[in-house]
């Protein structure tokens, strides 16, 4: 059975279902700050921004679309042969097929209607699981992974579609009032609590935590990842693994094919008589290259460093969420509302995208590195030629030495020129160097010259009058008198001599003023 002759005849029934089964998406206009339905405001079928309802299954309902929006990335999903400057096209027109046949998975789940949505649902996940598990059943066998091809390929599919079936079942019951639905103001009582935890120290803070969530990832039982991330994720995951599944198996048919042509040059050399030729000298090293290249491309493929790569984009999605933006250039900080909208819709397109591509780069830039440390230090090592091990182990103790001394020098640092915490809770030692700007330094200097300057004999006649050997009552006298000077506004808080006494404290602020004025004056003639 043709997959893609089943995926063009969907379309009428797709398109019936879409037609029959009402959305309850968000329209996409408010008029007075309530949501209009008028025929003028478009809807979409998926809140495919913020919503948190039935996230898991449009996750894995986009993970029922995997394999078609795979076929479309690789450009081998052609409705027909056109001139290549309309390749563009056609891949467009492909796209937007693909979307119309697989809508009534999303129409379904986001109906009002759970008996109407669930039955039309469970109806049309059942057809295209039968017809897959046909056509798998039928032709299991490939030319590349062997008999049981389609099925390795394919059983993340059939997961999401097993996952769906149940998925409207469950809509079934709960409108037959067999099952509780869950409550949408439980859903997003998540985010009240989110907030509460962000504003205020919680309960036993600092929190003791362990070191998978310390050192690897640090999740937050507070916030839920809208369903867009989960189904760009998912995606991405099942992206991975048909690219890994098809670069281990395009591997091994290229590595064959070298081995084959290795052979026949071994033939050709074999057939030459000379004995010394240039195929002869070459064959050794050209098996030995096809063995190290083999081994080191299998080592590569199976670390799966992008699998983790697309938790870390989880992790990252929820600080910007919370208002992070330093990865941005400044000019994108604030962008326009129709930039925005649009980023949007073209960032789950664009994330999956790039992290195949990224899959691909970083794979093939391992396998150089894993190929200069076979030959540079492995076989060597084998081969006993352990003078040119000892050159190359010689360039590695030196880096080796010096990012050791990098390391104990701020170790040291951090042990012996650094003061103690402040708090208990600080993460690091403050800096315990009195090293302020020079900027700084320089102001302050001339600052304190002009004050100097200003105050002229009086400074002078305080500094002699301070290193004199006199009585401790005379130097208190004279830093009174000069402080009161400075600040009149403190002779109304000094305390009274007689506390019987009825004078005006203004007037007897006015007579202290003019007395310390007056003596001033004499110290300065």
């Amino acid at each position: 059975m043709s997959v893609d002759l089943f995926l063009h005849c969907s379309l009428v029934p797709a398109v019936s279902t879409a037609c029959i089964c009402p959305d309850n998406s968000l329209p996409s206009r408010q008029t007075s700050n309530t949501f209009s339905r008028t025929g003028s405001d478009a809807s979409l079928p998926l809140d495919f921004i913020c919503s948190l309802s039935n996230r898991w299954s449009y996750g894995f309902a986009f993970g029922a679309i995997a394999p078609s929006v795979i076929q479309l990335f690789s450009e081998s999903y052609t409705l027909f042969t056109v001139p290549n400057w309309a390749n563009a096209i056609v891949y467009l027109v492909g796209a937007i097929e693909v979307g119309v046949a697989y809508l009534p998975f999303f129409a379904c789940l986001s109906t009002p209607h759970r008996l109407l949505g669930g039955v039309l649902g469970l109806l049309y996940t059942l057809m295209w699981l039968i017809v897959r598990l046909y056509d798998t059943i039928s032709c299991p066998s490939g030319r590349i992974l062997g008999p049981y091809e389609k099925l390795i390929i394919l059983w993340p599919f059939f997961l999401c579609l097993f996952f769906l079936l149940g998925r409207f079942v469950k809509a079934v019951r709960i409108h037959l009032q067999l099952q509780t639905e869950e409550n949408e103001e439980e859903l997003n009582f998540h985010q009240f609590i989110n907030v509460q935890t962000l504003l205020k120290r919680p309960p036993g803070w600092p929190e003791e935590k362990s070191w998978f969530r310390r050192k690897v990832y640090d999740w937050d039982p507070h916030f839920k990842f809208p369903n867009r991330m989960i189904g760009t994720c998912i995606i991405s995951l099942i992206g991975l693994y048909t690219l890994t599944l098809a670069d281990y198996s395009l591997s091994d048919y290229t590595f064959d094919k070298l081995d084959a042509l290795i052979d026949s040059l071994a033939e050709i050399a074999s057939s030459c008589n000379e004995t010394n030729n240039l195929f002869t000298s070459l064959i050794p090293r050209m098996n030995e290259f096809s063995f190290v290249a083999r081994r080191s491309w299998l080592a590569t493929t199976i670390f799966f460093y992008f699998f983790t790569y697309t938790f870390h984009m989880l992790v990252c999605y929820r600080k910007h969420l919370r208002g992070q933006k330093t990865f941005l250039p400044e000019e994108f900080h604030k962008p326009s509302p129709a930039v925005s909208v649009a980023a949007i819709t073209r960032y789950s397109g664009w994330q999956i995208v790039f992290t195949m591509w990224g899959f691909l780069i970083v794979n093939f830039v391992q396998f150089l590195f894993a190929l200069l440390f076979v030959y540079g230090v492995v076989l060597p090592i084998q081969k006993r030629h352990f003078l040119s091990w000892l050159s190359v182990g010689i360039i590695l103790l030196t880096i080796l030495l010096v990012i050791a001394l990098v390391v104990v020098q701020i170790i040291l640092v951090q042990v012996f020129f650094l003061q103690d915490k402040l708090s208990p809770d600080d993460k690091e030692k403050p800096l315990a160097l009195n090293n302020s700007n020079p900027v700084m330094v320089s102001f302050c200097h001339l600052l304190l010259g002009r004050t100097l300057e200003k105050r002229g004999p009086a400074v002078s006649s305080y500094a002699t009058i301070s290193n004199n050997t006199v009585g401790g009552r005379v130097r208190v006298c004279w830093l009174l008198l000069y402080t009161l000077l400075r600040n009149p506004a403190l002779i109304l808080l000094r305390k009274k001599p007689n506390q019987n006494d009825n004078q005006d404290p203004l007037l007897l602020a006015r007579a202290i003023t003019s007395q310390a004025q007056q003596a001033a004056e004499l110290v300065n003639n």
